[in-house]
């Protein structure tokens, strides 16, 4: 089966982040940042088989260099909060080839990324095991002169009715008023009040939602039966499952040295938490089986004894001694093979261990 992972990281200059080293890493070039003065070199990375710059309406061709459009962006940032550009890494679908996975995910960003206005340099890296795409994008689109847009804007808040909210004096309770010099003459106006308003909504949560989404739509358009990918959270799966943590390059390259990192040793404890789940979980469908053969069995032998008097399977089996007596024929072998030799105390127990463990696991990763 194929599987969902998409990580949004914003780069952000104020961390010391820049955004054509990103561009240089993920494309595997040499690259000179102006605003550092240094020149970032990634040209050995060998598992960068394709890269390119794909561009909106209105922005200028001459953004399809790689150096001259981040060097671009980071000029134009410079003064805002320190949000350069943003970054998706997305996991590709092992099943396809490459050729396969480089035009399909030309074809998703282009729909996706690109349409809504951002300039997208997106990279395919065919790591073994692990193919993914790098895409960085733009946190600001163009008009139509080829400038840039403004990220964000000033509008007047409105109330219910869609009046405009007048901003109170606290010390007179009455609108407050201000002065301005206009054309030599001095006027009075009112003061509304005025909220700031994204001019996209690629920072908003729901943005990647809808993108995860259309992801997993795009590819099991592709993908068959098993391999298609399930982007329900394991609660809508209805699974006791603890999610696993991401481990990241880093570490797995470092387990390779012999350097086992907390992630990995998380996801050691959290692999151990779901067998053992999956070992209930299997049980409890096991018991349930039996008890549906014991059910019918008990309705057949209610039925061929004349019994008259209504009595449940739980007293028929308590009067004789257990399932193996309780119905002709119960071959005490397939109980024990269904679990029915571990009493119902040590189920509850091992579950209510299990349970402790895996909301104390979910706690610490929410903090």
């Amino acid at each position: 089966m194929a599987f969902l992972f998409i990580r949004a990281k914003i780069i952000k200059a104020s961390s010391g982040k820049s955004a054509v080293a990103a561009a240089a890493y993920q494309a595997a070039q040499k690259l000179h940042d102006d605003s550092l003065g240094m020149t970032f070199q990634y040209r050995h990375k060998e598992e960068v088989v394709f890269s390119e710059i794909l561009l909106p309406s209105y922005a200028p061709a001459a953004y399809e260099d790689r150096e001259t459009l981040w060097n671009a962006v980071q000029a134009k940032e410079r003064n805002a909060n320190g949000h350069v550009a943003r970054q998706f890494i997305i996991a590709m679908p092992k099943e396809w080839t490459r050729e396969e996975s480089i035009s399909r995910a030309r074809e998703f960003i282009q729909r996706n990324l690109v349409d809504t206005g951002m300039v997208v340099d997106w990279a395919y890296h065919m790591k073994e095991g692990n193919p993914h795409l790098h895409c960085l994008c733009t946190n600001r689109g163009f008009k139509k002169d080829g400038s840039w847009d403004a990220r964000e804007r000033k509008e007047y808040a409105l109330d219910e009715t869609g009046q405009r909210i007048p901003e109170i004096d606290p010390k007179t309770g009455e609108q407050k008023i201000r002065t301005r010099n206009r054309n030599g003459s001095v006027v009075s106006e009112k003061i509304w009040k005025r909220k700031t308003v994204q001019s996209n909504p690629w920072n908003s949560r729901q943005f990647l939602h809808e993108l995860k989404r259309s992801w997993v739509s795009y590819c099991n358009s592709y993908l068959q039966g098993e391999s298609q990918i399930d982007n329900r959270s394991t609660h809508e799966q209805e699974s006791n499952r603890v999610p696993l943590l991401h481990e990241g390059p880093e570490a797995r390259a470092a387990l390779e040295r012999g350097i086992v990192f907390d992630v990995i040793k998380e996801n050691q404890e959290r692999r151990r938490i779901n067998a053992a789940l999956a070992r209930i979980e299997q049980l409890i469908r096991d018991a349930r089986k039996l008890l549906d053969e014991l059910r019918e069995k008990f309705i057949k032998w209610r039925e061929s004894h004349g019994q008259k008097r209504s009595i449940t399977a739980h007293e028929l089996i308590r009067r004789n001694g257990g399932i193996a007596g309780a119905v002709p024929g119960a071959d005490p072998r397939n109980a024990a093979g269904a679990g029915a030799g571990r009493t119902i105390e040590e189920i509850i127990k091992a579950a209510e261990k299990l349970n402790t463990k895996t909301e104390h696991i979910r706690k610490r990763q929410r903090r």
